[in-house]
């Protein structure tokens, strides 16, 4: 039988997905606990399953700790953490116009707001004052994250050409907060975490990096991930060094064995695993 074009193949995808969603709105019921997920292997990037999970808007799931249970839920559209500051700097922060994923985080004079709208849109970051009344930008950067340790605040910045770097937030002698490099990296940073132990666990754009504790060391742990195209964007430090990404259509898990890392694909059920065996083409 002659295989059927790529553009039916994508249109065959589109409406298996749809039918998902739609059984989805009217029982949206799965496993909330990740270790009764489904596990199997990978996808390989553009293949059939690949290209499944990357059109599957309906499901972009997120990874979170609750007591010792890594568990998984529909994550919402909205990416920032705003909820969290008060009224008066939300507003300032939407009369600034800022957009894209937002991140702020309290500081001893005021709020730093970060806006990160993709490598080729921009972004930045800006210092509020408690009232709201005033602010001034401090990079045209902005973080995928902020992290608070014992010596200060440091971020984790995207930068051009699908790099990343590890700053550290600092004030000049007249009060004013800037920026400074502690160390570069290749890899486009899209999520991170810090350990307990000081170190930072970063997820790239192709591959999981950890950062020492001292922030002198890089550790490329996986190169070449799946989750290119499946927009990661939660990240779970769980029991015995196990690792949980939550993105599109699924989650990856990476266990740690001796350094040699062991990574599965987890989604909800084999349900989910099986939508392209059961279109005739893609066998």
């Amino acid at each position: 039988m002659q295989r059927i074009s790529i553009d039916y193949k994508c249109v065959i995808i589109v409406v298996v997905l749809c039918a998902i969603g739609a059984e989805s709105e009217r029982d949206d019921r799965f496993p909330e606990n990740l270790d009764e997920w489904y596990s199997t292997i990978p996808p390989k990037i553009n293949s059939a399953e690949w290209i499944t999970a990357n059109h599957d808007v309906d499901h972009e799931w997120e990874v979170y700790q609750d007591g010792l249970r890594t568990k998984v839920r529909i994550r919402k559209h909205r990416q920032d953490n705003l909820d969290e500051i008060p009224n008066v700097i939300r507003r300032s922060v939407e009369n600034e116009g800022l957009t894209g994923i937002l991140k702020s985080m309290k500081v001893d004079d005021g709020w730093i707001v970060s806006s990160d709208r993709g490598e080729f849109a921009g972004g930045g970051q800006w210092w509020f004052s408690f009232d709201g009344k005033t602010n001034y930008k401090i990079s045209d950067l902005g973080v995928v994250n902020f992290h608070v340790l014992t010596n200060g605040l440091i971020g984790i910045q995207p930068q051009h050409s699908f790099k990343g770097r590890l700053l550290r937030y600092v004030k000049s002698h007249k009060g004013i907060w800037d920026i400074e490099t502690i160390i570069d990296f290749k890899g486009y940073p899209l999520i991170s975490t810090l350990l307990s132990d000081g170190s930072i666990i970063v997820v790239a754009d192709d591959r999981l990096i950890k950062i020492s504790q001292d922030y002198k060391n890089i550790s490329i742990l996986l190169t070449d991930m799946f989750w290119t195209g499946l927009y990661p964007n939660s990240i779970v430090y769980g029991d015995n060094a196990t690792i949980y990404i939550g993105m599109r259509h699924g989650a990856a898990m990476i266990q740690n064995n001796d350094n040699s890392y062991n990574v599965k694909w987890l989604m909800p059920s084999n349900k989910f695993a099986d939508i392209i065996e059961n279109i005739e083409g893609f066998k």
